[in-house]
């Protein structure tokens, strides 16, 4: 989100539209609207399931008494669109 706050800027600093001109997403849902003119279209992600697992694979690690480097298992962690004012309908 930070980044789209960037080309928020800039996009509007340059004398484009959005979503007119050029549709902008941004990820992580960071709440800072009152930065923004438009309200920005964002994936939003569950910080405290990724904190969860990653506290989880660390207490596993530290309480391996083998001594043995484990094998790391991948963890997806679902994520939302949320629609905003940012993006536009391809037509």
């Amino acid at each position: 989100d930070m980044m789209a706050w960037g080309a928020h800027k800039t996009i509007i600093e340059n004398g484009l539209s959005i979503p007119e001109d050029i549709s902008l997403i941004g990820y992580g849902n960071i709440t800072m609207e009152d930065q923004l003119y438009i309200p920005l279209t964002t994936v939003k992600q569950n910080s405290y399931k990724i904190g969860e697992l990653a506290c989880k694979s660390l207490m596993d690690k530290i309480s391996d008494s083998t001594g043995k480097d484990k094998i790391y298992k991948k963890a997806l962690v679902s994520t939302e669109l949320i629609i905003r004012e940012t993006t536009a309908l391809l037509s």
